[in-house]
C-alpha cells in the first residue's frame, strides 16, 4: 500500500469506520500484506485465480466488510468459526456452481441488486445485475466501483448531500 498515494474511495471508508465507530461496533480493518499475499499464491497456485493487486491494497484497508445490505468478502479463514464475513473463494466456488457465465469473473461482493465482479479476461470490473447477470455498469478501476458502492450504496450520499455538509462546515 502506497501511503503518499491515498485511494478516491478512502474517504467514504473512512466515513464508514466513523459510522460504525459512532453507534458501537469496531471499525473494518484490514489483514497485514503478508498474509494478503500467502492467500493470493495460494489462490494463484490451487484454483488459477489472480487476485488483482487493487484489491490486494484494499485487503490491507478492510477484510471484507457488510454495511447497508452490502457485503464485500474476506480472506477465507482456514477455521470457518473464524470467519465473520462470507470468504472470497467460497463464495466464488458457489456463485461458478450455480452459472458459468460467473467463471470468467471473480465476484468481490454483492449487494441486493449487483455482483461486484472483476472480469478476468478483459481485467476490469463490473455490476453485474444479481437476477440476469447483465452488465450493469463496468467501472475505470477499483477504485471508481468502490468509490460509487461506499458512496451511493454504502452511506447513500448524493452530491446535494455532500454540498449541504461542506456549506455546514464553512
Amino acid at each position: 500500500m502506497n501511503p503518499s498515494r491515498q485511494p478516491k474511495y478512502l474517504p467514504y471508508f473512512e466515513k464508514l469506520n466513523a459510522l460504525q465507530t459512532e453507534f458501537g461496533f469496531p471499525p473494518f480493518e484490514g489483514k497485514p500484506i503478508e498474509k494478503i499475499r500467502a492467500y493470493r499464491d495460494r489462490l494463484r497456485e490451487e484454483f488459477g485465480l489472480e487476485l488483482p493487486e487493487d484489491y490486494v491494497e484494499f485487503l490491507q484497508r478492510a477484510d471484507g466488510f457488510a454495511e447497508n445490505g452490502v457485503v464485500f468478502y474476506a480472506i477465507d479463514q482456514d477455521d470457518e468459526s473464524d470467519q465473520l464475513l462470507p470468504g472470497l473463494l467460497a463464495e466464488n466456488a458457489e456463485y461458478q456452481e450455480a452459472a458459468e457465465e460467473l467463471r470468467e469473473y471473480l465476484v468481490l461482493g454483492h449487494s441486493d441488486l449487483y455482483l461486484y465482479a472483476y472480469h478476468l479476461p478483459t481485467r476490469s470490473y463490473r455490476a453485474l445485475e444479481e437476477d440476469t447477470l447483465e452488465i450493469g455498469k463496468e467501472f475505470e478501476d477499483f477504485e471508481d466501483l468502490m468509490t460509487c458502492v461506499l458512496k451511493y450504496e454504502v452511506l447513500g450520499l448524493f452530491e446535494e448531500d455532500e454540498e449541504g455538509s461542506e456549506e455546514a462546515t464553512s
